[in-house]
């Protein structure tokens, strides 16, 4: 399952497509004008800082970024990325999920937000590898939980459902039936209720990475990463028939 690394230290660069954001139409135009595909500094190692809408006083400043993904839903691009630094108040290393969004008509990107922390647990140090993906306007993020060494929270932390893929999500904001961006919902990153609770051979979920994609049947295949119990990673899909119901491990892993 092929994925593109970014390097953590470095800036994520998005090469946004004119496709993308505005259609054939716009991007015949721009080259009929002579004119060329532009790139983007979305997320900028220490420079970047965003608000946690748990927290809109407090601005975060990251040490840098990766595994970043992409959505379009209802005329809005979503960028997000894992944001990684170090908690003023206890010096320990974090990991959240930074997002920043651009409309259709606009020429500059919002500042954006992010989940900074595990909202509803404190064993959870870092989000990792979010797979994103879209159902009727609603974004989900399936995000990897991770303890403060940065290892999988498995064997002893099982029973408490660390194992699950755990979900951050929002949602496209409208003004009088007009999109106007990207907002978090209140309820981010709690673990996903979903029937991969029953026993599988897999000890440990540990995010996946990209974005999903929604077949013709109304089936998400989700791209994700998964700790065997003899502690091999592999990588696999999920095929989820809904955002939170019917989901299973594909047989084959890679």
């Amino acid at each position: 399952m092929p994925r593109r690394l970014f390097p953590a230290a470095a800036p994520l660069r998005f090469l946004l497509l004119v496709l993308l954001i505005c259609g054939t139409s716009c991007a015949e135009a721009n080259a009929k004008e002579g004119g060329t595909l532009s790139r983007v500094d979305l997320f900028t190692a220490g420079v970047t800082e965003m608000t946690d809408p748990a927290s809109p006083s407090d601005k975060q400043k990251f040490a840098s970024f990766s595994a970043p993904s992409l959505v379009y839903v209802d005329g809005v691009v979503v960028a997000f990325a894992e944001a990684h630094y170090t908690n003023a108040t206890d010096r320990k290393p974090y990991v959240g999920v930074a997002a920043r969004w651009k409309k259709d008509d606009a020429t500059t990107w919002a500042e954006g937000s992010a989940v900074v922390v595990d909202h509803y647990d404190a064993k959870v140090y870092r989000l990792l590898r979010p797979t994103a993906f879209v159902d009727n306007g609603e974004v989900y993020l399936l995000l990897g939980g991770y303890g403060e060494t940065g290892a999988p929270l498995t064997a002893a932390a099982a029973a408490a459902g660390y194992w699950r893929p755990r979900e951050a999500s929002g949602r496209i904001s409208s003004d009088d039936d007009e999109s106007e961006g990207f907002e978090w919902h209140s309820q981010s990153t709690s673990p996903i209720p979903s029937d991969l609770e029953s026993p599988t051979p897999f000890k440990e979920f540990l995010g996946g990475g990209g974005a999903g994609i929604r077949l013709g049947d109304n089936t998400f295949v989700l791209p994700v990463q998964a700790l065997k119990a003899d502690g091999k990673r592999v990588s696999l899909v999920v095929l989820a028939r809904g955002t939170s119901y019917g989901w299973k491990f594909s047989e084959g892993t890679s």
